[in-house]
């Protein structure tokens, strides 16, 4: 009898030390809004392999529930773009770089430009800005990015926002009535600061890609040339297509700041629909100027026009071509996937039998992504 009951406690004990112990995991393990919560944390600091490894985790340790769903789909997407394997460390040495290249050269320019203001003419005034503002620049640069998390999206936002405002100030002031060259000079470098100033700040708490920083950059150049173009056939006169620009370009800018949080390209997609653009402009460019030669236009307007639509067509062409979809991956991928619905539908909405086209181009351009 004793012997039996001992083998029964043998069998038995260890099955439920298991079980005690399985229970007491359960009990202390982190539950799966805290992992989710820590998971998207991890992400938003762009410490995606970390990210990927707290969504692994839920997944496995909370199958079925909305939280592994949710988690299942973020690690499909770093998946797609090979941020899964990929940490941040790499990324904030090439956006400081930058910052150092562009702060030097920009303290250099606003030293001449202090000279100017002051009204020093003289070469010695110039060189003596120059001198300054290379090492001061350097130096004011390497002290306020030395600790600070400058990946290389926020440091081409950053150079962009000084270059704008640079473009603003001056162009404005010049559209004034007959400014000086000390009221150029003094506008340029104020809407310069104002721009560096602005978009260091608005990038601080935000993560900003390099394409999205790309995009933006080369919306504000479409946009401002747009914007000449539209004046020149508007067939404007004195300062308006120089205000037209100006303005354009700011459109430009907050049309694209609107659109970047549902577009995904890499820099490298982002500059070849530029430089399709611009071969599309080029190409309209020369077919104007052979048509010109045959006197073919009263006007401004009906070049200028033929030139503004190549460009549409080129940007339009290098979006729909899916062109370097190897560098971006992922995102990549879903532009070929958007390109793909994008070409059925506009065959529809161009063909003969299709009822009020115009309205359906509407439509599309609401719903379009890249």
């Amino acid at each position: 009898m004793n012997r039996l009951l001992i083998r029964a406690a043998a069998l038995v004990l260890p099955a439920l030390a298991q079980a005690l112990g399985a229970q007491e995991a359960d009990e202390g393990k982190v539950p799966a809004h805290e992992l989710y919560a820590a998971a998207f944390a991890a992400l938003v600091r762009g410490e995606y392999e970390r990210a990927y490894g707290l969504m692994t985790d839920l997944t496995t340790r909370y199958p079925g529930t909305l939280y592994a769903t949710v988690a299942a789909e973020r690690k499909r997407r770093l998946e797609e773009m090979g941020l899964h394997r990929a940490g941040r460390g790499p990324s904030a040495p090439s956006g400081r770089a930058g910052a150092l290249v562009f702060g030097t050269l920009y303290s250099t320019w606003l030293g001449v430009g202090t000279a100017i203001v002051a009204d020093a003419d003289s070469d010695q005034a110039l060189a003596a800005g120059m001198m300054i503002g290379a090492p001061a620049g350097l130096l004011a640069t390497h002290l306020l990015t030395r600790d600070a998390d400058l990946g290389p999206g926020r440091s081409t936002l950053v150079r962009l926002g000084g270059l704008w405002g640079t473009w603003q100030g001056y162009g404005w002031m010049a559209a004034s009535a007959e400014p000086s060259g000390r009221r150029l000079t003094a506008a340029a470098m104020a809407g310069g600061l104002a721009g560096l100033a602005g978009s260091a700040a608005l990038t601080r708490y935000a993560e900003v890609s390099e394409g999205d920083a790309t995009l933006l950059h080369y919306a504000g150049g479409w946009g401002a040339w747009f914007g000449f173009c539209a004046s020149i056939i508007a067939e404007a006169d004195g300062d308006w297509p120089l205000r037209h620009a100006l303005s354009g370009g700011n459109l430009g800018v907050a049309a694209m700041a609107l659109l970047t949080p549902r577009i995904e390209l890499s820099p490298e997609r982002s500059r070849m629909i530029s430089l399709r653009g611009l071969a599309g402009t080029f190409v309209a460019t020369g077919f104007v100027g052979l048509l010109s030669l045959e006197n073919a236009f009263d006007g401004p307007a009906a070049p200028m026009s033929l030139i503004m639509a190549g460009g549409m067509a080129g940007l339009w062409s290098g979006v729909m071509s899916g062109e370097g979809d190897a560098a971006d991956r992922g995102a990549g991928r879903r532009s070929a996937r958007a390109a793909e619905w994008v070409r059925p539908a506009a065959s529809r909405i161009f063909s003969p039998g299709s009822a009020y086209p115009s309205a359906a181009v509407r439509a599309t351009l609401v719903e379009f992504r890249f």
